[in-house]
């Protein structure tokens, strides 16, 4: 017999679910060699399944940069539409280019996909004052530790 969740019977007890004592953290990110932006933040992000992804930002008073590893984080932005360019090749890397379908103030994000274990195989660069080329200059500098 079951009451409220405890199972009543021979031990009287539930047994708990086990969890991995430990997480997989996707792996380091950076984009540190933009002339001009500084490290403001890093945090790490649950993405489930035991797996631990990396937000940064950066800045320098005008521009901001927020670069994330494990997690698409436009699918976060849902107030707003986002128009996708054709894949454009950034050093190997295959990064489609969204802009906001209504201007938002030079907002431009940049998304791709890297040779690493899923979900950390994604990454995303969201740029606020910033013009294409200078996203494009942001995705060149990105550097992931494999």
């Amino acid at each position: 017999m079951v009451l409220g969740g405890i199972r009543c019977g021979s031990s009287g007890r539930s047994t708990p679910e086990t969890r991995p004592s430990t997480f997989r953290l996707c792996p380091q990110v950076r984009a540190d060699t933009v002339p001009g932006l500084v490290r403001k933040d890093s945090e790490l992000r649950n993405l489930g399944g035991s797996v631990m992804g990396r937000s940064l930002t950066y800045g320098d008073g005008a521009r901001e940069v927020g670069l994330h590893i494990g997690f698409d984080v436009i699918e976060s932005l849902e107030d707003l539409d986002f128009l996708t360019s054709a894949p454009v090749n950034v050093n190997g890397r295959n990064v489609r280019i969204l802009t906001p379908s209504l201007p938002r103030g030079r907002l431009l994000a940049a998304s791709w996909v890297e040779d690493l274990k899923p979900p950390c195989d994604r990454l995303t660069v969201i740029a606020s004052n910033t013009g294409r080329s200078e996203l494009l200059d942001i995705v060149r500098a990105v550097e992931v530790d494999q």
